[in-house]
């Protein structure tokens, strides 16, 4: 099968774009929701106490695999697809280097996570409300954590591509307005236009 070729109609790809962004977002805003949910409702660990743990042993894992697919998806969209499209906006490239200084490892763990091989990659990460890889000293480095700072920088991400696309959109809508809804109807129904 041909490798499909991408559009030159900046319309087009301004409603695409706008659409997987919604989707992804609404993934990882889910995802999220799923996660910090579950995590009210685990078992606490020397409760009442300053060393106060949440067990998260139990936890549903794949809630945080999917989240780390999704904010995966939007790395992907926005760095290899949008700033390839829309040759390199400073807006967005600033909003990328942002995103993945905030979590620099989420592209080898979502990689190793999709990649299943017989290496080590996988052999100190661990699941719990977040990725973690643990290390030797039994230190514990997070991955990606739906629940504080990479979640917000995942919805920034995703903010500055909505940011970016809707001015494109709204000025395309000014510079060709639809035809009223009357007419939009006959000509899906095969009637001439006036």
């Amino acid at each position: 099968m041909p490798k499909p070729k991408r559009t030159q109609d900046i319309d087009t790809s301004v409603r695409r774009f706008l659409a997987a962004n919604r989707r992804v977002a609404a993934g990882i805003v889910k995802q999220h929701q799923r996660i910090v949910s579950r995590e009210k409702d685990l078992p606490r660990l020397l409760a009442g106490t300053p060393e106060e743990v949440i067990d998260s042993t139990g936890a549903f894992q794949n809630d945080v695999d999917y989240y780390i697919y999704e904010v995966g998806r939007l790395r992907v969209l926005v760095k290899t697809e949008a700033l390839v499209v829309f040759s390199h906006p400073p807006e967005l490239v600033d909003a990328v280097s942002r995103f993945e200084e905030a979590i620099p490892r989420l592209q080898s763990i979502r990689n190793s996570l999709t990649h299943f091989d017989d290496t080590d990659r996988l052999d100190r990460f661990a699941t719990f409300a977040a990725a973690v890889d643990i290390l030797p000293s039994g230190d514990v480095e997070y991955l990606v954590d739906p629940r504080h700072n990479h979640h917000d920088a995942a919805l920034a991400l995703s903010q500055a591509l909505f940011d970016y696309l809707r001015p494109i959109l709204r000025q395309s809508i000014a510079d060709d307005p639809p035809p009223p809804i009357d007419e939009q109807i006959k000509l899906r129904n095969g009637h001439q236009a006036p």
